[in-house]
């Protein structure tokens, strides 16, 4: 079945859409945060690089990760990610166009 990947600035903007898209009928409607690295990189810490559960570094993976000039602080807020907020919807392609066109009025990026 066809498909849309459309992406948005906020979750919120991305929700609204899904709630009145699943209000015309189309069942087939999910949100989700896209990460620029693994789940198990997301952590809290302020140390000057990644470490696993017990503390030791990742030593395969920090010099790569802090490579990255949004990891150490130094980038320009948004310049990180920009729409990491990803609208995925299946259906008909009569569907589809009813979508493609209430996306692009809220702001998303088809």
């Amino acid at each position: 079945m066809p498909s849309i990947l459309a992406y948005f600035d906020t979750p919120e903007q991305a929700e609204e859409v899904a709630q009145s898209l699943k209000a015309q009928g189309i069942k087939d409607v999910g949100v989700d945060r896209l990460h620029k690295l693994p789940q198990e990189y997301e952590f809290e810490s302020n140390g000057p690089f990644p470490t696993s559960l017990t503390g030791a570094p990742l030593r395969d993976d920090a010099v790569l990760i802090n490579a990255d000039p949004s990891f150490g602080g130094l980038s320009a807020p948004g310049s990180a990610g920009g729409r990491n907020i990803l609208l995925t919807v299946v259906g008909s392609e009569e569907e589809l166009g009813i979508a493609r066109k209430m996306i692009k009025d809220a702001g998303g990026l088809v």
